[in-house]
């Protein structure tokens, strides 16, 4: 049996792997740290600087995945002129690396309670791995471009000056696109058979939005 590592379907696993994955589900002077549920099943907290009604947060969040795409069949081999076993296998991982920072804005309603605003923006940035031959070259032609943003309204009630409980409604947005380097290679004309050089460039746009809303627990030191 021929193993063969196909690089055409590395970079498709990993952008649909990671972009589909990263969530701009942040969470959140005297010092701040807030600890959240999310909107999706994933926990998240931030640490922040409050003057006054006005907070300066901010954070870092990773996460790692990973993907394979596995193909095995019999086809026709032409550099020995026989049908043979094949096996195309490609293995990817990458690393989202997310640093965030905004501010929250914080309008007292009672003694022990006040709403608030937010908003947040976020730069994910994308590492990426492979163990398949020829597929680290493919990926490092990529260009990717990742923006996140969470603007969100909530309410946070105090138990103490250093303890309260938050609850907070609002939108995430995701943008990212990615652009590959230009490919020059030689083609042939169809009709007079003449080699030409040929150009090709691949370029994709995504964006998301969804709601979420979750509960917060904030320490203030």
């Amino acid at each position: 049996m021929t193993t063969i590592h196909s690089s055409g379907y590395a970079k498709h696993i990993l952008l649909l792997t990671l972009l589909t994955i990263v969530t701009v589900n942040f969470s959140h002077a005297q010092f701040l740290m807030t600890v959240k549920t999310g909107g999706l099943p994933v926990s998240s907290g931030h640490i922040g600087y409050r003057v006054g009604p006005l907070s300066l947060i901010g954070g870092l969040q990773s996460l790692r995945a990973g993907a394979s795409y596995k193909e095995s069949g019999t086809e026709f081999d032409w550099n020995i002129g026989a049908v043979v076993d094949f096996e195309r296998e490609t293995s990817v991982s990458g690393t989202l690396l997310m640093p965030f920072g905004g501010v929250k804005y914080a309008i007292p309603v009672h003694e022990d309670l006040q709403a608030y605003f937010s908003s947040i923006v976020a730069k994910p940035f994308i590492f990426t791995g492979s163990s398949g031959e020829d597929i680290g070259t493919d990926l490092e032609s990529l260009r990717i471009n990742l923006w996140g943003f969470q603007e969100g309204f909530g309410a946070e009630y105090f138990f103490s000056e250093r303890f309260s409980v938050s609850g907070e409604l609002g939108v995430n947005i995701f943008l990212g696109a990615y652009k590959e380097e230009e490919q020059i290679f030689t083609d042939f004309n169809p009709i007079t058979g003449d080699p030409f050089t040929a150009r090709r460039q691949e370029s994709y746009r995504m964006n998301l939005s969804w709601t979420y809303a979750n509960i917060g627990v904030n320490f203030y030191f």
